[in-house]
């Protein structure tokens, strides 16, 4: 199989798209729609769990100074609100995000 996709980079070079393919774990149908749990899928929960478990670790004893921790939990946190808050809402019509697009709109009336 290595040999088919290798090109001109050796016979012994694997495919590196390999990591990326799909692969169902449990095979579910629902009405004719394929909604299997997938690799994909297994990984994203493994990745949910061990966020919820790190944020449940670093609150769980709450202080007003906050322990590192604590703070490095927070300080995810107002990262990734942060971006989300950017993105989706601008500060001005020029500016991307949802409310620059409206007011962008809004204005050419």
């Amino acid at each position: 199989m290595a040999e088919a996709h290798a090109g001109s980079q050796g016979a012994a070079m694997p495919d590196p798209i390999h990591q990326f393919e799909i692969h169902p774990i449990v095979p579910i149908n629902v009405f004719g729609w394929d909604v299997s749990f997938t690799n994909s899928s297994l990984f994203m929960l493994v990745a949910v769990v061990l966020i919820s478990g790190f944020f449940m670790l670093s609150m769980r004893s709450r202080a007003l100074v906050p322990g590192r921790m604590q703070s490095m939990a927070e300080v995810g946190y107002e990262f990734v609100a942060g971006m989300l808050r950017d993105s989706m809402f601008a500060h001005a019509p020029g500016e991307s995000g949802v409310t620059g697009h409206l007011n962008g709109r809004l204005e050419e009336r």
